[in-house]
């Protein structure tokens, strides 16, 4: 079985984007369309090995829920879909790296690939 990616984001185009590229990559991928869906997601699903969250969306972003899950013991790399560079992401603590928008697809795929199939330094 792949590891498994859950992607949050509020936006139904940029879901089904990263749904269909990881599922190209042969990497499963959950989906949540909220920072509530994706809380639920976590704790429903074992063998999570990312998380990449809107930082941008209605009620609750992408901040407030890797705050929430690093408070609560969890984890898991969470990587910040960003719309513009901002320091205040990198000061809370709580993102493994940030991927900016207009998102390019090899830099995603290097990042998630050092995240789930990390390199032994040699």
């Amino acid at each position: 079985m792949s590891a498994t990616v859950l992607f949050v984001d509020d936006d139904p185009a940029t879901r089904d984007m990263f749904y269909a590229v990881f599922e190209l990559w042969g990497i499963k991928c959950e989906i949540a369309s909220s920072a509530y869906e994706a809380m639920y997601k976590v704790d429903k699903f074992i063998g999570l090995k990312m998380i990449i969250t809107d930082t941008d969306m209605p009620g609750k972003g992408g901040v407030e829920l890797a705050q929430e899950l690093k408070s609560s013991g969890i984890d898991i790399p969470i990587v910040a879909l960003v719309d513009s560079p901002n320091n205040s992401i990198h000061e809370c603590g709580c993102f493994f790296d940030t991927l900016s928008k207009p998102i390019d697809l090899k830099s995603v795929k290097i990042l998630v690939d050092d995240i789930i199939n990390p390199q032994p330094v040699v």
